[in-house]
């Protein structure tokens, strides 16, 4: 079970709840950003983001992404195109499945979370999930490992270890890499191999392999998209915010569990899955909907939808 780590601004009281109409929970990789460039392809999407936050909607990522990455390729590029900074306030970023994060204060300054190889407790950080001298210990021993099997010439010509990442263990497709089948076949033997690591050094219980469309990480087998789902509404509940309904968009079954973990907490919720060349084969308890188009076109596609559905979700032209 993990620790609430962030503080309450204001007592909880009803009268310093505030009621939001929705609150935005997106994957990056296949969502925001295309799975093959690795960057916004498409403007509008920040488009979209800006408006959610100025009419005080909270805009949330959920993903498996650093904290450096998501400055570099998402923050940042966010931060210089709003004008009024303080509808920052609105935004934050979940990182590494749960484990590290960003937010902003009131001037629009970026706030991070992150993890301290020490084994020290971070502000921002959840200690009961991680920080503890022998996990550390036995982090680094896998991560050595790891970049061994990355030198290997088969993996080292589709792959390379993801050095930004501070609480989880990532290896990842080249950028621009043409040949997705093959990455996906290699991928295959590579995940065996890591399983085999820690199988070898008794870690199962510790830390799990989780391949996904342009990564393979090694993480505790307590992280997720459903802990960073819990993280989100931790950071709502320290801002004593209540969204009256919940949206989030992903691209694969793991992205589902976002929403699991908001309908299990008894929350309004849907998903918008923006892969439509892969079928999912789920029946939820919850609304799924599907785009036309995948990946970031897609994401265009459903927000256009929301806020066809619901025009107060968007600001007027004049705003």
């Amino acid at each position: 079970m993990t620790e609430t780590i962030f503080q309450k601004e204001n007592p909880t009281t009803p009268e310093a709840i505030q009621t939001i109409p929705l609150a935005l929970l997106l994957d990056v990789d296949g969502v925001l950003t295309d799975p093959t460039y690795k960057e916004v392809l498409q403007p509008e999407i920040f488009n979209h983001l800006e408006n959610h936050m100025q009419i005080g909607n909270a805009v949330t990522l959920n993903t498996g992404r650093s904290n450096e990455w998501m400055i570099k390729r998402i923050i940042k590029p966010l931060g210089e195109k709003v004008s009024n900074k303080s509808i920052l306030t609105n935004f934050f970023a979940v990182g590494e499945k749960g484990l590290t994060w960003i937010s902003f204060d009131p001037s629009g300054n970026l706030i991070e979370g992150f993890f301290d190889r020490n084994g020290e407790l971070v502000e921002g950080f959840d200690k009961s999930v991680f920080l503890n001298k022998e996990t550390v210990e036995q982090f680094n021993l896998l991560e050595t490992e790891t970049k061994e099997l990355v030198k290997r010439p088969d993996v080292a010509e589709t792959t390379f270890f993801d050095s930004s990442k501070k609480a989880m263990i990532s290896t990842e497709m080249h950028d621009k890499y043409p040949d997705h089948k093959k990455y996906a076949d290699n991928q295959i033997q590579f995940t065996a191999e890591l399983k085999r690591l820690i199988q070898k050094a008794g870690l199962e219980d510790k830390f799990d392999v989780d391949p996904t469309t342009i990564a393979t990480d090694i993480q505790l087998t307590n992280a997720g998209k459903h802990l960073g789902a819990k993280r989100i509404l931790d950071w709502l509940g320290s801002k004593n915010i209540a969204p009256q309904h919940f949206v989030a968009f992903g691209d694969s079954d793991s992205d589902l569990a976002m929403a699991d973990e908001l309908a299990s907490q008894g929350k309004s919720v849907e998903f918008f899955y923006v892969k439509p060349e892969k079928e999912l084969r789920v029946v939820k308890t919850f609304p799924i909907e599907i785009s036309n188009m995948n990946f970031g076109e897609g994401t265009v596609e459903m927000f256009q939808k929301l806020e066809a559905r619901k025009p107060s979700y968007k600001l007027p032209a004049s705003a």
